[in-house]
């Protein structure tokens, strides 16, 4: 089954969340805040690895999805990015600490355990647009978007630039010291929301910064490019975001 890189929402209010890196304790915090009957939630994706409860943070999240459906969206982020090697599931990113995690857990049974996740991952959109105005991704943007079909129908080139891109204040796209992805500027965020037709792109991908850690969040680009971390595996602030009528509030955990 070919999955649905894209979702396009309009609903009158949406939280956003992002980063958890097996923060249970944070899930569970903001979801006390939050009425899934009434609005939609989004996650951005990274949703195990450093914390140690990923398993934990997945399963809150996918009984909350059995639950309320298409209330529930949950995005594949750079810690999501696994390949199938034979009957193998490998990933292409480090440190991981979740296959150690689902052997302490699930002891004989983790292979078949990681099986059903790498099932998931595969399955997990890579953007959302709300209600016209707002781009949901995990990591960033790139000159390779060029219109609403690259998000659709994403190249591999774009995937990898979605998952793993972070913004940098100079104008045009540079190597990512990541080793995947890019970074861009101020002038390919602003090409990509013109040609999308939106106003605010809203990401995770970085709690590290010492801004996120500060605050829970950064602003780049002008306002254009809005950072944000639900996790408190770094030892900073954790927040979430509110969309209603429009406009963007940034809650506190």
């Amino acid at each position: 089954m070919i999955s649905e890189k894209l979702k396009i929402i309009n609903e009158s209010e949406v939280f956003v969340v992002g980063d958890l890196h097996g923060d249970l304790a944070t899930l569970k915090s903001i979801l006390k805040k939050v009425d899934v009957e009434k609005a939609v939630i989004v996650f951005l994706g990274d949703y195990a690895d450093r914390g140690e409860y990923g398993v934990e943070v997945y399963e809150t999240i996918l009984t909350l999805r059995r639950k309320f459906s298409s209330k529930v969206i949950m995005l594949k982020g750079n810690h999501e990015c696994y390949l199938r090697v034979g009957d193998e599931s490998i990933p292409t990113f480090s440190p991981c600490t979740f296959i150690d995690e689902l052997r302490k857990k699930y002891r004989t049974g983790w292979k078949t355990k990681l099986d059903e996740f790498y099932s998931l991952w595969a399955s997990l959109p890579l953007s959302v647009i709300v209600n016209r105005k707002f781009l949901l991704l995990h990591g960033g943007v790139s000159k390779r978007i060029k219109g609403i079909e690259d998000l659709k129908h994403p190249t591999a080139e774009i995937e990898e630039d979605i998952l793993w891109s972070d913004p940098c204040e100079m104008n045009g796209e540079y190597p990512n010291p990541r080793g995947a992805g890019i970074l861009f500027g101020p002038d390919v965020s602003k090409k990509v929301c013109d040609v999308l037709k939106v106003k605010t792109i809203i990401r995770s991908h970085q709690p590290h910064l010492p801004e996120v850690i500060k605050n829970g969040y950064a602003w780049h680009h002008n306002g254009r490019v809005l950072t944000i971390s639900s996790t408190s595996v770094y030892g900073g602030i954790s927040v979430y975001v509110r969309i209603y009528d429009g406009t963007i509030e940034i809650c506190k955990v």
